[in-house]
């Protein structure tokens, strides 16, 4: 299974993937590549900015999700 596909299940799964977790999980290092094969498939892909802890406070990071219709 590709990269692409296993970013792809993964938001149907679970619904929301941040570039952290996607390393972590299939050593993607480049997601936004993978999210624009999943656009040229016709797959709609947006995100929200959350709030994460850190060692030293909280961080920003956007989290992604499969866009419904």
């Amino acid at each position: 299974m590709s990269q692409t596909e296993q970013i792809l299940e993964h938001l149907k799964k679970r619904g929301t993937i941040t570039s952290l977790e996607a390393y972590q999980s299939y050593g993607v290092t480049r997601l936004a590549s993978r999210f624009n094969d999943l656009k040229k498939q016709g797959q709609k892909i947006s995100g929200i900015f959350i709030n994460v802890p850190t060692r030293s406070g909280s961080t920003t990071v956007k989290q992604y999700y499969l866009v419904k219709g």
